[in-house]
């Protein structure tokens, strides 16, 4: 009986915990995110991007490798650190090249993600956007890669390969 408070005192705390968690994770997407998808793919990684200050812009480099799906979904759009781009298929890669947008003046906008990006992301995340029987649906990949910068003296380029 010396043992029964312990123990109910020690569950309940752990039942605290759990639940705190649980709630702790649900972040404020203003779209659905699907659970569970038919994508498949490989190892995504990024690269953060820098270009000369006379074309004074930023951004990033999303490869998401062997990225297919087993229903023929259309694979549009990637959201990444408030930014967004079309999603471009190579041969084995869709890729990416995503700028941070501007404010009126050009300067870039210190403020990302901006209020009206639709996903709550952490830094190493990013949600596929995809048409499947004719619905829109996104799909939350977390653990992106970072890998190695680069500098593009003459400007971004308009696609990458």
């Amino acid at each position: 009986m010396k043992f029964l408070k312990p123990i109910t005192i020690l569950l309940l705390l752990a039942f605290i915990t759990i639940n705190f968690q649980c709630t702790a994770a649900k972040r404020a997407h203003k779209l659905p995110v699907e659970v569970e998808t038919s994508l498949k793919f490989t190892k995504p990684y990024f690269q953060i991007w820098n270009a000369a200050i006379k074309y004074g812009s930023s951004g990033a480099n999303l490869y998401l490798p062997n990225l297919e799906s087993n229903t023929n979904a259309e694979i549009k759009k990637v959201y990444f650190r408030g930014m967004s781009a079309n999603l471009e298929k190579g041969r084995a890669i869709h890729t990416a090249l995503l700028t941070k947008p501007k404010l009126n003046d050009g300067s870039l906008n210190p403020n990302v993600p901006q209020e009206d990006f639709p996903f709550d992301l952490r830094p190493n995340e990013c949600v596929v956007s995809y048409i499947e029987s004719g619905y829109t649906k996104y799909f939350l990949i977390e653990k992106l890669i970072e890998k190695e910068g680069v500098y593009y003296p003459d400007g971004p380029p308009k696609k990458i390969n």
